[in-house]
């Protein structure tokens, strides 16, 4: 095996730890060379009594190993050299990446969908705003066009296109964009929980991106409804936490308290989040007396002080 993912990974976390820049670079560099220029010859015998057709096997689960860390270690270096603004660095490995995804066969396919949307991504923090819309349609042609089910894909291209569109003042097109990413994030997966957990990020992506009604919509819609379906599973919790907050935010203190104590009971009644119900308590009772209602809040305080 010329790549193993975790030794990479493992080595990535310590070396991003030590918070040695040039030493992750030339980590990554290393790494990325000595993919690219890696080679392995077939012959039709070996001294080791091996068959030509296993040797064909062995040689196919090689290359695909080594296309899978070319694909792992480009995509970190070209992100590394978006992060450090340095653009042409990251666009030329982004260009080696690309065709080395259409020399592997796979430009048809998800893999080359997630490059090119990182690569637009990357284009809009370079002021390449034109360029990263029109790479957005190529992609979701490309998406739809292979049946993709990736919803994480779908939430980060349309995530992209809603950006776009505002910072052109286009607001009905930012809107309908935000909304195809639920819808097909719903349609790409029938497991509740999976689909929990999808939408779940795209809320939080919502919020990060100024789109706090938006988020509100897809966990009151999407998520929190499927109340027997999610019954346990912490995306159900993490839901009414993130909803909570939101409302905070937006200082509807009374809606606020309201999704603290909906968590409340839920954790509860699931016997969960036992460690964190007397927390969970007193943010119900700040949001009651932040609402002007002391009854509630010295309920809840009460009541935090038994668990």
């Amino acid at each position: 095996m010329l790549f193993d993912e975790q030794v990479f990974r493992m080595a990535m976390k310590k070396l991003t730890a030590e918070g040695n820049r040039d030493a992750v670079e030339d980590y990554l560099l290393s790494e990325f060379w000595r993919l690219e220029e890696g080679d392995i010859a077939v012959a039709d015998s070996c001294c080791c009594g091996k068959s030509a057709c296993r040797l064909e096997e062995e040689d196919i689960a090689w290359q695909r190993n080594r296309l899978q860390g070319q694909i792992i270690v480009g995509s970190e270096l070209a992100d590394f050299y978006r992060e450090n603004k340095e653009w042409r660095r990251c666009f030329d490995i982004y260009q080696s990446l690309e065709e080395t995804v259409r020399q592997g066969g796979l430009s048809d396919t998800e893999v080359y969908g997630r490059i090119r949307i990182n690569r637009a991504y990357a284009l809009l923090d370079y002021g390449e705003e034109e360029q990263a819309l029109e790479l957005t349609d190529e992609v979701e042609a490309l998406l739809t066009r292979c049946g993709s089910a990736d919803g994480d894909s779908w939430s980060r291209l349309c995530h992209l296109q809603s950006v776009i569109y505002r910072r052109r003042g286009e607001e009905g097109r930012a809107a309908e964009a935000l909304h195809n990413a639920a819808d097909r994030i719903r349609s790409s997966t029938k497991e509740p929980k999976a689909q929990a957990g999808l939408l779940l990020n795209h809320a939080a992506a919502l919020l990060q991106t100024g789109n706090p009604k938006e988020a509100l919509r897809v966990l009151d819609d999407m998520i929190l409804p499927h109340k027997e379906e999610l019954q346990g599973d912490p995306s159900y919790f993490t839901a009414w936490n993130l909803k909570a907050n939101i409302l905070y935010q937006q200082k509807e203190f009374a809606g606020a308290a309201e999704a603290f104590a909906a968590l409340l009971h839920a954790a509860q009644a699931a016997g969960a989040l036992t460690q964190q119900q007397s927390v969970i308590c007193r943010n119900c009772s700040k949001m009651y007396a932040l609402a002007g209602n002391g009854e509630q809040a010295r309920a809840y305080e009460a009541m935090a002080e038994t668990l």
